[in-house]
Order: structure tokens, then C-alpha cells, then sequence
């Protein structure tokens, strides 16, 4: 198999906490334009709030009015870089940093690192995340 391609040059690292807009909202995730950045990086429904939880079978529209009460366009957000693909898509977890601050709420990574371990975001029974804590101000 081929290798895989390298990450795009970004002024940022995985791990990093990063500021940015909210540019637009969709059913599966907010897209952020992260400071200093020419690109939007994506937050998964999924990683976007501590105290928010989809469902799989959630109405779409439903969805995408909660994460806009949330995130509406123009809001900062701070999220953690959890990923950098090599076709220039970046991943953000927003419930991983203090939206008033920008302080790193997972500084160890255990967040991302049980989300990889698994396969996926959800780690509750029925597949849905479950956030622990909070650290406030979020």
C-alpha cells in the first residue's frame, strides 16, 4: 500500500489549541476559519460541546439548530487540533478547550487518545460520547 500523504504545512501541530470564527454550521459539525489560516477546519458534532449529545437517528435540521444556538456564525471558538490529514482537512474538538480562555482542558490528549483507540468519538454503551467533568466555563 502506498504511503500515506504528509500533513499540509499549517501553522499549527496536532495537540495544539487553536482560535478561530465560526464560518458555517451543517448537520455533521461546525467549520471553524482558524486564525492565521487561509482554511476552515472542521468540529464534529460529536467533540463540539461537553454538554451536548446526539444521537445517531437525531433529526439533521434538529442537530444543526442546537450546535447554531452554540456556534452561530462569527462566534470564537477555541478548539484542540486533533488531526491534520494529508488532503489539508483539519479536525478540531472544541470540548477539549475553555471557550472563555482557550485553555487546554485535555492536556495529556486522553481524549483523542480513547476516540483512536476506538475507532470512533462515541464511548458510551450506545455509542454516544460521553464527556466527563467539563473543567467549567465551557
Amino acid at each position: 500500500a502506498p504511503a500515506p500523504a504528509p500533513a499540509p504545512a499549517t501553522p499549527f501541530a496536532e495537540g495544539d489549541i487553536v482560535r478561530g470564527v465560526v464560518r458555517t454550521v451543517q448537520p455533521f459539525g461546525v467549520f471553524v476559519r482558524v486564525d492565521g489560516w487561509n482554511k476552515d477546519a472542521l468540529v464534529h458534532k460529536d467533540v463540539a460541546h461537553v454538554d451536548v449529545k446526539f444521537a445517531k437517528d437525531d433529526d439533521p435540521d434538529a442537530v444543526k439548530h442546537s450546535l447554531e444556538y452554540f456556534f452561530p456564525a462569527g462566534h470564537v471558538v477555541y478548539g484542540k487540533v486533533t488531526s491534520i490529514r494529508g488532503d489539508g482537512k483539519v479536525s478540531l474538538d472544541a470540548a477539549a478547550a475553555c471557550q472563555e480562555t482557550g485553555k487546554d482542558l485535555d492536556p495529556t490528549g486522553a481524549r483523542n487518545a480513547r476516540k483512536r483507540d476506538r475507532g470512533g468519538v462515541g464511548d458510551g454503551e450506545d455509542g454516544r460520547p460521553r464527556f466527563g467533568g467539563g473543567g467549567g466555563g465551557t
